[in-house]
């Protein structure tokens, strides 16, 4: 079934598991052409070029978000992409949003919190560390985290 996105996709899969970078990334391209709007197979895609092809994969990165704007993983790989690539302010903005849509998203928070540790801008970490634990959802073990880190920086100045 050449045209499947479904048997594409899960080819790609196979592809990526067996190591084929190559064969993964020709399935899952051909899985997106069947189905634009299989957001799982822009996020592999994503993953599989993120090493080889920052650029395009910070733009099927977006294309996965579009696709399935309520899975955040999709928005946290593609805050975690543009972190790498050092645009920094896009991947606050993307965070932001990954928060305001799934409050629960523990990780979003870390990766948020650190990024701004990372700038010395304390008070905007402190301020994110604080807002996930208003959130009584999120796990225990990301709470102890959290915890750990409000700790942390209030031993530091703004």
């Amino acid at each position: 079934a050449p045209d499947s996105a479904a048997a594409n996709f899960n080819m790609g899969l196979l592809k990526a598991e067996q190591r084929d970078r190559k064969g993964a990334e020709k399935h899952l391209r051909q899985a997106w052409k069947a189905d634009p709007q299989m957001g799982e197979a822009a996020y592999n895609l994503c993953i599989i070029l993120s090493e080889s092809k920052p650029d395009e994969a910070i733009g099927w990165c977006r294309k996965a978000c579009e696709a399935s704007p309520s899975n955040p993983k999709f928005a946290y790989s593609l805050a975690f992409y543009e972190l790498k690539k050092g645009d920094t302010e896009a991947a606050i903005r993307t965070l932001r949003s990954l928060i305001a849509r799934n409050p629960d998203y523990a990780d979003a928070y870390v990766l948020l919190g650190e990024t701004y540790e990372r700038q010395g801008r304390v008070s905007e970490a402190r301020t994110v560390y604080q807002q996930a634990l208003w959130n009584r959802d999120l796990p225990a073990q990301s709470r102890t985290y959290i915890e750990r880190r409000i700790r942390a920086l209030s031993n530091r100045k703004n």
